[in-house]
């Protein structure tokens, strides 16, 4: 073999090599994409509507039942969701659900806690994986150590203002 088939042996090796490296940070790159579209989707769905079922819950004290009809219809509509991305990240097509974990978490959590009324239900009435989604969640949550808000005493301090509302910037001017 002479040196010219060594190096374009040595080329083709370095080419797919370099290959698969770009494929795999391309890869990461679209998986990050995909966390941040999700956590912001999240967001923007508390802020728009979502919100009220937190501070409904608050009345009523996490009686997720007691909610009047509007909002639990809203609250199931959260878990939905929840279920569903739940339901993704357990089957792998989300890989980085951890960053949309950690940043709204406890907003998460504090629904599925309140929720388990209707979830214990639904489970017994449809078998124990119809809210698969959402157990997955609630496990995940627990490894990472990330807890419900509170509903007694003050909101958390970042939690983001209701469309409308005044935020501190604009109550204390």
């Amino acid at each position: 073999m002479g040196i010219a088939s060594l190096a374009a042996a040595l080329s083709v090796l370095v080419a797919a090599a370099a290959i698969y490296l770009s494929s795999r940070q391309a890869l990461r790159e679209r998986q990050l994409s995909v966390a941040l579209s999700l956590g912001a989707e999240y967001r923007e769905a508390w802020r728009s509507r979502w919100h009220v079922v937190q501070d409904a819950l608050r009345e009523v004290d996490g009686d997720i039942e007691s909610l009047p009809s509007n909002v639990l219809e809203v609250a199931l509509d959260a878990l939905n969701w929840l279920d569903w991305f739940g339901t993704a990240c357990a089957e792998k097509v989300i890989q980085r659900p951890d960053f949309v974990f950690r940043t709204v978490g406890p907003s998460m959590a504090l629904l599925i806690q309140c929720g388990q009324p209707v979830i214990a239900r639904d489970n017994s009435a449809y078998g124990d994986s119809y809210w698969s989604g959402v157990a997955f969640i609630s496990k995940r949550l627990s490894e990472l150590g990330i807890h419900p808000y509170q509903l007694a005493g003050p909101r958390p301090a970042g939690r983001l203002p209701a469309p409308g509302s005044q935020t501190r910037s604009s109550s204390t001017a």
